[in-house]
């Protein structure tokens, strides 16, 4: 009987595993293998060649003599907005992210048009740096020598994953004036990838509990039930073959004694609808757990759109409702006074601001610090925990307690206290799961809080410290502790620098005549109105001392300059601020030294300081309310 046993168990356990593995990794690899095909066919047919059709249509459309125009000049006409109108009606007509038309140079590339409507978005003349996992890297030598470059896929973490094509721009010689490239966004069909390849693999995973089930029915039907017939039929004509027991279990329908997977199948199914409405209660606390955490984890992460305390309130709300917590507190160590000061409190029973205390380092604080310190948890029932400590938590209503450490920066900075002052009780192991991520969630909300207190102080103070009092503008030690850095910068992309010394003609005769306090307000007006005129986000203006002023301008050449030097020249003139005894005129004017050069490593901003000035003394001697202008 014994041999028969085993050998029917041999051949069932071989169909058994044949049929498992082999049909479902079949059905799987068939199924990946026609989902791969069909995503790379429709981003061959569909993406890959409407973004090709696009960048060739918009650099077919595209003067390279214009575009070498808008870069030297950097002014926009109404052929340069209809051209750009059309490209973001592009966009908005088909399945294209960005269209922008740029020329590549060392280290990034310098835009021309780009039809982001963010206030992210990059105008004439602005340098983008090509950062690593931005961008690919190895193409940026390939595009600044003019290559033709084929669509390629890049997953980055600033805009997703992109389908970039760049279509080259030629001059009259065939050289390349810039590039008109066109971005697609691959997230939606990477998405879809991901969620047809999950379905694939949930497929698979029925089809494996399908054949599980189906060779267990054939294997009771074909197999189990005929041998313990067979069984029983043999201990008709043969008694004492089998014993009682086997005999036993099979008329009680325990058929499958003999094997013991099959014995073990057997009651883990009957257990399993013993426990089932258990199972089912602890998934549903579960649920309610995670979402009370999840609200908390929303309320707290948002902390920077609401005042500290009412996001904690918020946040703790739901958790404190779950767990059955009447107070959560938050403990700062003060270790050199040797105590513990409250910085916050959820409580239900004593208003906030009658709650916040000192707490002294008393002996049965120490022993908890020592626990605390080295990243122990403390799960008490107060009437079990030894009489010191209960009589000492039990001033405070506790009668249980979960303490739980904050470290910052591997140092050990507080505690935060579950307390429940209803019911003696140790919170239980799911309990303690969520109240451990409630804890670190609210540890990390009460840090970064006072990280960010602190680093708005210490903005605060760096920001006195480049803003001249006065005027409100940059000061002198702004523009001493930037010049190396601008240089360097535009070196790398040979990029265009202008600076400009401004002057207030016949200031001190202002002074005398009006006196100092009319003059701090003429200097005021004065900053005001330049800086104002200054429109771009790289551009810097600086009280230089007294009545003069320097303006730097990165990625602006001679005409840029100029231009905007009248403006200047203008708008001051404009605010028509009384001057009886100006040389120039009847009211405040300006005299300004201008100078353009294309920024090298063996240049300084001194340079650029002193041609400036003299060009500045020119304009004063032919009569001021002017700019003289000298390159570089």
């Amino acid at each position: 009987m014994e041999r028969i046993h085993v050998q029917w168990k041999k051949s069932l356990k071989f169909r058994l595993t044949k049929v498992l593995v082999i049909v479902p990794f079949i059905l799987g690899a068939v199924m990946f293998i026609l989902a791969s095909y069909s995503f790379q066919k429709r981003i061959d047919t569909y993406y890959i060649k409407s973004s090709v059709a696009i960048s060739k249509i918009i650099a077919s459309q595209l003067d390279a003599e214009k575009i070498d125009n808008y870069l030297e000049t950097l002014e926009k006409d109404e052929e340069y907005e209809r051209t750009l109108d059309y490209m973001r009606l592009t966009v908005r007509e088909t399945d294209v992210l960005y269209i922008y038309v740029s020329k590549f140079v060392e280290n990034g590339e310098i835009f021309v048009f780009d039809t982001d409507e963010s206030e992210d978005r990059l105008e004439l003349g602005d340098f983008e740096n090509w950062v690593e996992g931005d961008y690919d890297l190895t193409l940026l030598p390939r595009l600044i020598r003019g290559e033709q470059i084929k669509p390629h896929i890049m997953d980055t973490p600033k805009w997703g994953s992109l389908l970039t094509m760049h279509e080259p721009i030629y001059r009259a010689d065939r050289s390349v004036a810039a590039y008109a490239s066109v971005d697609v966004s691959m997230d939606k069909i990477m998405k879809e990838r991901k969620i047809v390849f999950a379905s694939i693999g949930l497929i698979i995973l029925f089809t494996f509990f399908i054949t599980i089930m189906a060779n267990l029915y054939i294997i009771q039907k074909i197999a189990i039930n005929p041998l313990n017939s067979l069984i029983e039929d043999v201990s008709l004509y043969n008694p004492g073959t089998v014993s009682k027991e086997s005999l036993e279990h099979i008329k009680s329908g325990l058929k499958m004694h003999l094997g013991d997977e099959f014995t073990i199948l057997k009651h883990a199914v009957l257990n399993m609808e013993l426990h089932i409405e258990d199972t089912m209660e602890r998934i549903k606390h579960q649920e309610k757990m995670l979402r009370a955490l999840n609200e908390m984890a929303v309320a707290l992460l948002s902390q920077e759109n609401g005042i500290f305390d009412d996001v904690m309130n918020k946040g703790l709300k739901p958790i404190a409702q779950m767990a059955k917590l009447d107070r959560i507190a938050v403990y700062k160590f003060l270790g050199k006074k040797g105590t513990f000061g409250q910085v916050y409190l959820y409580g239900k029973t004593v208003p906030l601001e009658n709650e916040l205390q000192v707490i002294l380092v008393e002996p049965p604080v120490t022993h908890w610090i020592k626990v605390l310190a080295k990243g122990g948890h403390i799960n008490a029932n107060v009437k079990e925990m030894p009489d010191i400590e209960a009589d000492w938590l039990s001033r405070f209503g506790v009668k249980s307690i979960f303490f739980v450490p904050i470290f910052m920066q591997g140092e050990f900075w507080g505690v935060i206290t579950l307390e429940d002052h209803s019911t003696y009780r140790y919170f239980d192991n799911e309990s303690l799961e969520m109240l451990r991520s409630t804890a670190h969630l609210c540890a990390n909300s009460v840090v970064r809080d006072e990280m960010n207190r602190e680093m708005v102080r210490l903005e605060s103070e760096v920001d006195k410290i480049y803003i001249d009092a006065l005027t409100g503008i940059h000061n002198r030690r702004f523009f001493d502790e930037n010049r190396k850095g601008i240089i360097s910068t535009l070196s790398r992309s040979k990029g265009w620098l202008s600076v400009m010394m401004i002057d207030i003609d016949h200031f001190k005769k202002f002074n005398d005549t009006y006196g100092h306090s009319e003059g701090d307000k003429c200097l005021k007006s004065v900053a005001k109105t330049l800086a104002k005129t200054v429109a771009r986000a790289s551009d810097s203006i600086s009280r230089y001392g007294g009545e003069e002023f320097i303006v730097v301008l990165p990625n602006t050449n001679e005409i840029g300059a100029r231009t905007l030097a009248e403006k200047f020249i203008c708008n001051v003139l404009n605010c028509k601020i009384p001057h009886e005894k100006n040389t120039a005129a009847d009211y405040v004017t300006i005299s300004i030294g201008v100078t353009s050069g294309q920024a090298s490593y063996s240049q300084s901003m001194s340079d650029y300081v002193n041609r400036a000035d003299e060009m500045l003394y020119i304009s004063k001697r032919d009569g001021r309310n002017r700019y003289n202008f000298k390159a570089l």
